[in-house]
């Protein structure tokens, strides 16, 4: 079989390497958001936990203060506009996973096109999305990129580290063009024990573990009341039914039928209303497969519900927190300076107002520029960071009167090499000092532009 399958995997491989080059090389175009993307998705097929994982990082965000939303293209369900999802939906219209989150009180959107959704997203709201399984739909930029992988048992750490590309084995692409691509890997285990196994990764990154905890089989009506047996029947449409089924035995149930339906499968009424045709005995589903059972089938049906628990999981919110802040300082540069020329076309003419604020850190800088026949006439620049920050900006104000938006658009690939080669004199910590240093930059040389930064710096300093 492997003789027949591994060309077919091979030219699967040709296609996705050579979709990510276009992609890579902006040969294929993608679409950037003004607000933040984190993206929870896997590389391989199947069950990878993505769902609670998804709930658990909008809740832990949501708790730091920020409105969260949550992007999905709706697999499953019939919508094919943008639509935010009601707890009262339908999950044949919207899909389940995208009605159970929003059960859960998530704000959820579905549409087939993300990037559709994306923009409908930017008019609601919102500090920060993120991309429920959307790893390779590169149509849509993100900031941060979580891989969720299955780490259940040894058999599926062993597949995941083997890298075995579809029809051949489960993956999507492959291993080393994904974790490339990747900033964290998230190791989600349904067993309530911590995961002990290091996993072999081709790519060093930074690993997260999940695990179940608390786990309870509770009347769906109630919440409250266990399986009056401890023989039962086990329902459920997953991608990975093996864990549903483990966690069920270890609480102590006999399962006299195990019904595993294909991930997201509509048959979960016709095979439940079966089932009670020929038993009385409990029947347990999840709660992913609970939106999809009408409630007159409730009575004598439990379902499996665990709270999420995520290992050093402060830890893994700050280092989001800390990746999609410095991605806010590329988006900075590249949407306000990289095109100025472009910018400023499609703004009134005689005054350009740029106002950029970082929302997860609490900084601000806002510059007003004014324009005669296209050349720098003024600048007015106020921020809340650090004394740097401030004095960076005044001395933006003194060198770019007189400027054309041609000679401000020089700037980005020079501040490449001067950050990479003068890293120690720019503060990175805040959002000033990085945009001031940018432009500041293209008018004068290093040195200089660093002695004038440095001796406004001790200036205010001292008068404080």
């Amino acid at each position: 079989m492997n003789l027949f399958l591994s060309p077919l995997a091979a030219l699967y491989n040709l296609f996705a390497s050579i979709r990510n080059f276009l992609y890579d090389k902006r040969i294929l175009p993608s679409y950037k958001s003004s607000i933040p993307v984190i993206c929870v998705g896997n590389l391989t097929a199947g069950g990878n936990g993505k769902t609670p994982f998804t709930i658990w990082l909008a809740s832990a965000l949501a708790e730091r203060g920020k409105r969260v939303a949550i992007l999905s293209r709706g697999y499953g369900g019939r919508i094919r506009d943008v639509h935010e999802v009601q707890s009262e939906d339908q999950a044949d219209e919207v899909g389940d996973e995208p009605l159970m989150m929003a059960q859960a009180g998530m704000r959820v959107f579905v549409s087939p096109d993300r990037v559709a959704g994306m923009k409908a997203i930017e008019n609601a709201d919102v500090d920060i999305v993120i991309m429920d399984d959307g790893y390779q739909h590169r149509r849509l930029e993100r900031d941060v990129n979580l891989v969720c992988m299955n780490a259940q048992c040894e058999e599926a750490i062993k597949a995941f580290e083997l890298g075995r590309l579809l029809p051949l084995g489960m993956f999507r692409e492959s291993l080393a063009q994904g974790l490339n691509r990747c900033d964290a890997v998230i190791l989600n285990s349904r067993s309530p024990k911590p995961i002990e196994r290091d996993v072999e990764l081709s790519v060093k990154l930074p690993t997260f573990s999940t695990r179940f905890a608390e786990i309870q089989i509770v009347d769906v009506k109630s919440r409250e009341e266990p399986p009056p047996s401890k023989e039962v029947y086990a329902l459920c449409a997953l991608g990975n039914s093996g864990a549903f089924f483990q966690s069920i035995e270890s609480a102590g149930y006999t399962i006299m039928e195990r019904i595993s339906l294909s991930d997201h499968s509509r048959a979960l009424e016709k095979s439940l209303r079966s089932i009670r045709k020929d038993s009385s005995n409990p029947v347990i589903c999840t709660e992913k497969d609970l939106v999809k059972i009408p409630q007159d089938l409730f009575e004598n049906l439990y379902v499996l519900l665990f709270q999420l628990k995520v290992d050093n999981g402060d830890e893994l919110v700050q280092y989001c927190w800390d990746r999609l802040y410095e991605s806010l300082y590329q988006e900075i540069i590249l949407r306000h300076y990289r095109d100025p020329v472009g910018y400023v076309k499609q703004l009134p003419e005689g005054a350009l107002q740029s106002s950029v604020e970082n929302t997860l850190c609490g900084d601000a800088i806002q510059l007003r520029i004014e324009l005669v026949s296209e050349r720098v006439s003024s600048v007015a620049f106020s921020g809340d960071g650090c004394a740097l920050s401030q004095a960076a900006g005044s001395l933006f104000c003194e060198l770019s009167v007189g400027k054309t938006f041609e000679e401000l658009d020089s700037f980005y690939d020079e501040l490449k090499k001067f950050v990479e080669e003068e890293e120690e004199y720019v503060p990175q910590q805040d959002l000033g000092d990085f945009c001031c240093f940018a432009i500041i930059r293209s008018f004068s040389g290093r040195r200089k532009c660093i002695e004038l930064i440095w001796s406004a710096y001790e200036r205010i300093k001292g008068n404080r």
